[in-house]
């Protein structure tokens, strides 16, 4: 009879030796038993102790095999381990500035808009100074948060108010400030949004325009405020007081004067 497949071993006589067993041959060619030679009980024999050699050799390599691809997983687990660490190690100080930071995600920029009224100047030398009527202004600005608490914001206000003294009572200005100024805030979580207390200073300057008669001109100015902001998501409203410091040289006066803008607005944080 013939077996197709076998393992590619070669019976011989029972009387000669053993032939070597090659291990790296594995199932190949074919197998050949014959058995009408009267000697066919020790054929068998031989058969059967070379099968059981073969089957012992699998297993001692299925084992090696075996032992190997542990050690392949061992290595493995070991080097994701390693990875997982260092990554731990490079992210951990960046999510602790972060939960140290606490502001809120969209907060880089801020820009807004403002409107409410602004206040008779205080005539800081009152002889020789003109009286004015309170008037209205309206502003636009823009800031960059380099931290929670710190940041830089540019603007433009115009404001319009009335003078009541000769000689020029009755004559009405617009005044357009310009300015860039440092921002200090602090947070103060309310609900879903926050409370943004904060201070508000700089310097630019001032371009007093007479509406129907005269010549503009421009002088330094410097303000000082505070505000509070109530930010929910990224949109926001917030009420501000700043008080604007300017020099008043014209139609014979020259005194330094201040006006207060109090003004509520809506902000967009991004």
């Amino acid at each position: 009879m013939s077996l197709i497949p076998a393992p590619a071993f070669v019976l011989h006589d029972a009387a000669g030796p053993d032939p070597p067993f090659d291990r790296s041959s594995g199932w190949v060619g074919v197998l050949q038993l014959r058995i009408e030679d009267p000697r066919g009980n020790l054929r068998i024999q031989r058969f059967v102790r070379e099968l059981y050699r073969y089957v012992l050799y699998a297993s001692t390599s299925q084992r090696i095999h075996s032992a190997k691809f542990a050690m392949e997983d061992f290595m493995l687990q070991r080097f994701i381990s390693l990875v997982t660490a260092t990554l731990a190690l490079v992210v951990a100080p960046v999510a602790v500035h972060a939960q140290a930071d606490e502001r809120p995600p969209a907060d880089r920029y801020t820009i807004a808009g403002s409107f409410g009224g602004v206040s008779r100047p205080d005539r800081l030398n009152p002889s020789g100074a003109p009286d004015w009527q309170r008037g209205w202004a309206g502003s636009i600005d823009a800031a960059y948060w380099f931290s929670r608490h710190v940041g830089v914001r540019v603007g433009t206000t115009l404001a319009q108010d009335r003078a009541r003294s000769a000689p020029v009572d009755g004559q009405t200005f617009n005044k357009l400030a310009y300015d860039a100024d440092v921002v200090v805030r602090t947070f103060r979580r309310a609900g879903q949004g926050a409370v943004i207390p904060y201070v508000v200073g700089g310097a630019g300057g001032l371009t007093i325009h007479p509406i129907g008669s005269g010549s503009s001109w421009t002088t330094a100015a410097g303000n000082l405020g505070a505000g509070v902001e109530y930010r929910l998501g990224r949109w926001g409203v917030r009420a501000e007081a700043r008080d604007f410091l300017y020099r008043f040289n014209r139609y014979g006066y020259d005194h330094t004067q201040n006006q207060v803008a109090l003004q509520g607005g809506v902000t967009l944080s991004f």
